[in-house]
């Protein structure tokens, strides 16, 4: 899966406090905010909203940015954390060798973003 997805930021400029950071960051966060979606739709909508300005509020810097941060902003707002964390896991496909070859929400992504 390295190198099939990359963050989108408009007209190619990133943002300056994602600079310094790994692509790859960028898209778990990008996960996890999907899957946090997807586990509070039915019951509270809102708990995305809230989960997103308090990642964004608290962890949206170079040494903050990561699961860590994502998970005790999630028991800060109320989001069930182990069922995101089961829905950003169960995302991955794995080959027959056990690699991860990709990635369902991604993809998907990728699909709509063609259309």
């Amino acid at each position: 899966m390295d190198g099939l997805y990359c963050p989108f930021f408009p007209k190619n400029t990133l943002p300056q406090r994602f600079s310094e950071m790994q692509n790859g960051v960028i898209l778990y966060e990008s996960l996890r905010q999907k899957c946090v979606y997807e586990v509070t739709k039915q019951e509270k909508p809102s708990l995305w909203f809230d989960y997103t300005v308090a990642f964004i509020d608290n962890c949206a810097n170079k040494t903050l940015f990561g699961e860590d941060c994502a998970i005790a902003q999630m028991k800060k707002v109320g989001v069930n954390h182990e069922k995101v964390s089961k829905c950003v896991s169960e995302s991955f496909v794995t080959g027959a060798n056990g690699k991860i070859v990709d990635n369902k929400i991604l993809a998907e992504d990728a699909k709509l973003a063609k259309t």
